[in-house]
């Protein structure tokens, strides 16, 4: 039943999927909604000296979240369109594959990861490529679905790979 509340909320533009967030929170006080807990784990690691990148980022995500200055994140996704529509026109956004990013090594402390892996056909080499870019004491920080989720399963169907 779950799985396709979030199915459907996929389907929506972000103003209505907040909306029905908020209504389904007042039926369910103790619910979170997973992007709440992801951007609730992700704070910490963001300060002003926090170099992130936000790997697939669409247009927005978790980073309209926090309070980490816009010019300390990056964003990387495939889509120009994602990239020029980003509801933060004030971050860097750079139009790259996961799996070669125009970095030099160890030029960023966190990678951030939303709805992305899943996606992914060589997840491997993007880690490795994430890793290559990290200095000291990095992170990753990611949210994915399960393999047993709907949307999940959609992307299988429509062979939604990037």
């Amino acid at each position: 039943n779950s799985h396709l509340i979030n199915w459907f909320l996929s389907m929506l533009n972000l103003d209505k999927h907040n909306r029905l967030r908020e209504r389904y929170r007042q039926m369910n006080p103790s619910w979170r909604p997973a992007t709440e807990t992801y951007a609730t784990l992700a704070g910490p690691y963001l300060d002003s000296t926090t170099r992130a990148l936000d790997l697939g980022c669409g247009q927005g995500g978790v980073v309209e979240q926090q309070h980490n200055p816009a010019s300390q994140i990056t964003g990387v996704d495939v889509e120009r369109l994602s990239l020029a529509e980003h509801r933060l026109q004030s971050i860097a956004r750079v139009s790259a594959a996961s799996t070669l990013l125009p970095y030099s090594r160890e030029s960023y402390d966190l990678a951030l990861a939303s709805w992305l892996f899943e996606h992914l056909p060589h997840l491997t080499q993007t880690l490795q490529e994430v890793y290559r870019i990290f200095r000291p004491g990095r992170a990753i920080i990611f949210i994915t679905p399960d393999g047993r989720h709907s949307v999940t399963d959609l992307n299988r169907f429509l062979g939604r790979r990037t």
